[in-house]
């Protein structure tokens, strides 16, 4: 089967759902699926070229056993404002749509959606070519533009969502990353699309360096708290940093990260004068390995009122490594509901920050709920075992170019 994936981040970008598109891609690989991947050239979260080959010309190569095409884009100095996003987003889709006679050869597609762009271009493939088209909605685009202030205007919001609603009615299967954002896709479909749950799973990569690790042991005072991921507007990272900065709670708090609030963190890392605070560049595998393993808590924010719009996939590591969640965001949404069922940790509201004191204080005196946290943490990490969910896609993937197949053959009779 020959298989064609368009993502928007793929290795060296880790961040944003690279590793994860990466270890997928050579997961189908491997299961002897023929996988071309179209993306742009590396730029994330750091917002600029990091191959410096960035331009008109298509770049094609091959690794680990995936043939991939890159394509150049226009990389905003300001990703946070609407406008540049805009012109970000128009390059996107006009540099993409290079990859379209790639998929007359395809068997299947595969688009990855945080970015219109891209939803667009397998949308165009499909009414082209009539091709099995299967869309994983990682963001719902609207309401991640809404409810972080990049779209204010009530109109342009609606238009946006209209939009967005109309291209993803054109995939015939869409797939969501957690039962929250699956129940949010069913409200947009028109009844006729198979809507699969579809999680994130440990990149490879990272459970490797993982398992070089000692496990962790039970915390003491101060009380370590990690952050390391991208940081923009959905986490709101620098409202908990102001929090803690405020309080007089003995904790060391290490952040590493990028991203279009990164900076912003940095600044004010240095200018707060609190020892208590670190903050580094994101992190490869190793670095990341070692961090969480060293960690008390690995803290994962969501911005207060971001619904369903994502389920940030550094909440998969965390896990993964045995490290409570500290999870800041709104009970109501996907990791609110993900923390409370599987109580990988302790959650908390922004509206009742104030409890994050007592949570802590108490971590570093008394670790019976710290213990049965990291036990929850590597029982749910079973739920997202990487064999297990690829064999599952690539089943998945084969049922439905079979089930094309056969409508297309039926049809012409």
């Amino acid at each position: 089967m020959k298989l064609l994936v368009l993502v928007n981040h793929y290795a060296p970008d880790r961040g944003g759902g690279g590793a994860a598109y990466t270890d997928l891609c050579r997961g189908l690989a491997q299961r002897g699926i023929d996988v071309t991947v179209g993306c742009p050239y590396p730029f994330y979260p750091e917002w600029r070229d990091k191959s410096g080959r960035n331009g008109m010309r298509l770049w094609r190569y091959e690794e680990g056993g995936v043939k991939i095409v890159r394509y150049g884009l226009a990389i905003p100095r300001d990703p946070r404002a609407l406008l540049p996003r805009l012109g970000f987003e128009l390059s996107l889709f006009l540099s993409a749509l290079r990859l379209v006679p790639e998929a007359r050869q395809a068997d299947c597609v595969m688009v990855y959606c945080p970015y219109f762009g891209m939803v667009a271009v397998g949308a165009l493939i499909r009414l082209l070519y009539g091709t099995p088209c299967w869309l994983n909605v990682q963001d719902v685009m609207s309401d991640a533009a809404r409810s972080t202030g990049m779209v204010r205007s009530p109109l342009l919001s609606r238009l946006m969502a209209r939009a967005e609603r109309f291209a993803f009615n054109l995939y015939p299967v869409w797939s969501s990353i957690s039962p929250v954002m699956v129940e949010r896709l069913a409200a947009m479909s028109r009844g006729r699309q198979e809507i699969v749950l579809l999680p994130n799973w440990l990149d490879g990569e990272l459970r490797g360096e993982l398992e070089k690790q000692e496990p962790r042991t039970p915390p003491a005072t101060p009380v370590r708290l990690l952050y390391a991921g991208n940081i923009s507007r959905k986490q709101d990272l620098l409202r908990l940093c102001r929090f803690l900065a405020d309080s007089d709670i003995d904790f060391r708090f290490r952040l590493f990260g990028d991203g279009g609030e990164a900076e912003a963190v940095r600044r004010w890392v240095e200018t707060a004068g609190d020892a208590r605070f670190s903050f580094g560049r994101f992190l490869d595998a190793p670095g990341l390995a070692r961090e969480l393993r060293a960690a008390d808590f690995h803290v994962v924010t969501e911005r207060s009122g971001v619904g369903a719009s994502f389920f940030p996939s550094k909440y998969v590591g965390g896990i993964a490594a045995g490290t409570p969640i500290l999870a800041i965001c709104d009970r109501a949404g996907p990791l609110g509901r993900e923390v409370s069922r599987a109580r990988t940790g302790a959650l908390v509201e922004w509206a009742e920050l104030d409890d994050l004191s007592q949570i802590l204080r108490q971590a570093g005196t008394d670790a019976t709920d710290w213990r049965l946290w990291q036990r929850n943490c590597l029982l749910r990490a079973r739920h997202f075992d990487r064999d297990t969910l690829l064999d599952d896609l690539a089943n998945r993937l084969h049922r439905m170019v079979s089930s094309g197949t056969q409508a297309a053959t039926a049809a012409a009779r």
